[in-house]
Parts: structure tokens; sequence; C-alpha cells
């Protein structure tokens, strides 16, 4: 599998930045990124309430990690985003 890791980091208050040796010539999409963020937030929320993931919202995780997939990640945000709303926590599988 083709791919690349780079890293910044952005100090807010000096303004400077720091990152992995790569980061000034590798970019990362934003759409990218906040597909790790959306099944990291999943699994827990998902591990406090002492529960654990389906089977199908595991394989969504996954297809949105290693395959970027925009279906899964969104299916994924959505189903959380109204178990948290109706529940508010999520033991919802």
């Amino acid at each position: 599998m083709d791919g690349f890791v780079a890293w910044a980091l952005l100090d807010r208050e000096s303004g400077q930045t720091a990152g992995s040796a790569n980061s000034a010539k590798s970019t990362n999409s934003t759409e990218s990124m906040i597909k790790v963020w959306i099944v990291a937030d999943l699994l827990r929320r998902t591990a406090e309430a002492n529960k654990t993931p389906s089977d199908e919202r595991l394989e969504q995780a996954s297809r949105a990690i290693r395959y970027s997939s925009n279906d899964s990640a969104e299916a994924l945000y959505n189903w959380h985003v109204n178990c948290l709303a109706i529940t508010n926590n999520c033991g919802c599988s």
C-alpha cells in the first residue's frame, strides 16, 4: 500500500511549528484525518459505556481508516450523533 506519514504541531501562543522531517513537503487532507478522530471518539465513548461496538460498526471503522471510505465515516458519524442524542451515551450497538 502506497502512502506516507507526516505530522505538524502549531504552538498557537508562539506561532512556531514543529513536525516530522517531511512535514514541510507532505500534506494530508482534512477529510482523511477527521475519519481517524471520528473512529477514535466512537471507540472511546463505547469503551466508557462498557460496551463493544457491533461487527458492523467495527467493519465501518476499518473501512473509514484503511480505505478512507467517506460512506463508512459518514455512517459512523450519523449513528454516533443519533445514539448520543437519544441515549446521551454510546451504549447503542
